[in-house]
């Protein structure tokens, strides 16, 4: 029953949404709320709701199972326990400053960048470093559900939140600017000290067993891992610097203007075949010496190695030759008739980077679409990189996906309570008499609602469609004084949501895929929470009283 615990809460949540629907009328929004009939759940809905589920948030499917395609196949390389056994080895001895730098490291990203859901591609690698360690899988649970927690709640730059709060509310990325970076700070100090405060209680693992989390141990001493190490951390960089709003929040325009110029150079530009021919046939060339000089060959290199050789040598000579007549001697004319003649010109003029790669954003600007697309893109690296079979390559992505398919599952699921509320918004018939206690910002029953309504829905993307909207804000507040502190309320009582809510797909993924009861989590992390409302509340006191 363990196993199936999380499963079991999302059933739960599911139900009692449902039973609400036939206790309570409907209340929408239509510049006030106003109540209507009941629009009850009944069988069918409760059956078709999970798979609309599935339909509506592919996304967050295909992202998820992609983590375990990704990881399965990092586990086959044998590089990757490799890593982990030295990065595990690095910091022996000072493993309370790696949970330190961890938890410091992993929040503030989350704060620039908006990462809720999408910061679990690294869970697999953290929680293996921290079972490596000696410790348990609370702890480990602890510092990345903990992380993005505090990272949201100290939310700065993040496109995806503070953004839709610029856009909504009309407020500005440095609004609160100090209260949101004192919020992180604080609480990623409570995290820590509550991480290191556990990792101390418990008795440290000497012998971690074997699991998708921590794979088998490696024999073969001549795997390399430092090509590995660059793939990964090129990975995430690039994931980050994808993510931050550089145009919206810093005005930095660098990354937009650099793709434009990319996307109108022509692909079969002179230049970049010479280059690209020379790189070909220099690399052909010096791999064939090296093997030759080891196996003592008589000759320099087989038949497919030597026509690729020839075709890119040919390629190069004519682009050489084209650039000589053109630039060097200004012959326009020649080369003109000659490409004319084989009727190539529209091809060579007309075929640029946009046509070849389509529709590529630049950095600040990335979907969900293009993470897929780049994590199929590194998967593809390592594959080549560390020279795994196309078969391996299916057998152990697939043993990935079926190995979270179960955290996959139960997240996917608890969507159904995001379809629920807004198809049948009974949760607002509760919240409205608990906003019209005050007649204005109240620091008290405001953020009530609001996690109320976070509890019910913590992706971020749909939050406009939750119990309590953001647009709600602009009709029931009509002084903008307030729009800053709403946001910091907002945003603060959604980040907490992440680790208490029934629907959070951070929380389920994790729990799941640590094998961790619902029910334990809460009694080892419930002291984290209370510490967590308590400061919040407090920067909620503060920041009031400067705006009254």
């Amino acid at each position: 029953m363990k196993k199936y615990n999380t499963l079991f809460v999302v059933v739960l949540t599911i139900l009692v949404i449902a039973l609400l629907t036939w206790i309570l009328p409907v209340t929408y929004l239509s510049g006030e709320l106003v109540e209507a009939e009941r629009t009850r759940v009944g069988i069918q809905e409760l059956f078709s709701y999970p798979v609309f589920s599935y339909y509506n948030f592919i996304y967050v499917f295909l992202y998820l199972v992609l983590i375990g395609a990704l990881y399965g196949l990092l586990n086959k390389t044998g590089a990757y326990r490799i890593l982990l056994d030295k990065v595990s080895n690095h910091v022996k001895g000072r493993e309370i400053l790696c949970l330190i730098l961890t938890v410091l490291l992993f929040s503030i990203v989350v704060s620039f960048t908006g990462f809720t859901f999408e910061a679990l591609i690294v869970l697999p690698f953290i929680a293996g470093v921290v079972l490596l360690l000696g410790y348990d899988k609370i702890t480990a649970a602890m510092v990345t559900v903990g992380s993005i927690t505090v990272g949201v709640i100290g939310t700065t730059f993040s496109k995806m939140v503070a953004g839709t709060f610029n856009e909504i509310l009309n407020t500005t990325y440095t609004d609160l600017i100090w209260v949101k970076v004192a919020l992180l700070l604080l609480g990623s100090g409570i995290v820590i000290l509550n991480v290191i405060l556990h990792a101390r209680k418990i008795e440290k693992t000497k012998d971690v067993p074997e699991s998708f989390l921590v794979p088998s141990k490696v024999k073969e001493k001549s795997i390399k891992v430092w090509p590995l190490a660059t793939i990964l951390i090129c990975f995430l960089v690039i994931m980050i610097v994808s993510t931050v709003d550089w145009q919206g929040a810093f005005k930095i325009t660098f990354f937009d203007n650099l793709l434009q110029n990319i996307k109108d150079g022509r692909v079969l530009s002179r230049y970049v075949v010479l280059t690209i021919s020379l790189l070909v046939v220099i690399y052909n060339v010096v791999i064939s010496l090296i093997k030759k000089k080891k196996a003592k060959k008589d000759k320099l290199m087989s038949k497919k190695r030597l026509i690729v050789t020839i075709i890119f040598g040919v390629l190069a000579f004519l682009a050489l030759l084209k650039i000589m007549l053109e630039d060097v001697f200004k012959a326009t004319n020649f080369m003109t008739k000659a490409i004319e003649a084989i009727k190539l010109n529209e091809i060579t003029d007309n075929f640029t980077w946009n046509q070849l790669f389509g529709n590529v954003l630049a950095f600040g600007s990335w979907t969900y679409n293009d993470y897929f697309v780049f994590m199929l893109f590194i998967m593809l690296v390592i594959k080549f990189v560390y020279r795994v079979k196309f078969n391996d390559v299916i057998e152990n992505c697939g043993t990935g996906v079926k190995t979270v398919l179960y955290a996959v599952f139960t997240c996917m699921l608890a969507y159904t309570v995001l379809i629920m509320t807004s198809s049948h918004p009974v949760i607002l018939t509760i919240l409205k008499p608990i906003l019209n206690l005050s007649d204005g910002l109240s620091i008290l029953w405001y953020p009530i609602c609001t996690f109320i309504s976070a509890l019910l829905n913590t992706d971020f993307t749909y939050y406009k469609y939750g119990a309590l909207s953001l647009s709600y804000v602009t009709t029931f507040y009509t002084s903008t004084n307030v729009y800053p502190l709403c946001e910091l309320i907002t945003q603060s009582m959604y980040g907490l949501a992440l680790m208490v809510a029934p629907t959070s797909t951070v929380l389920l993924f994790t729990l799941s895929l640590l094998n961790i009861k619902f029910t334990e989590w809460f009694k080892k992390v419930w002291k984290l929470i209370l510490e967590l409302v308590l400061i919040i509340f407090i920067s909620f006191i503060i920041v009031l009283q400067f705006l009254v």
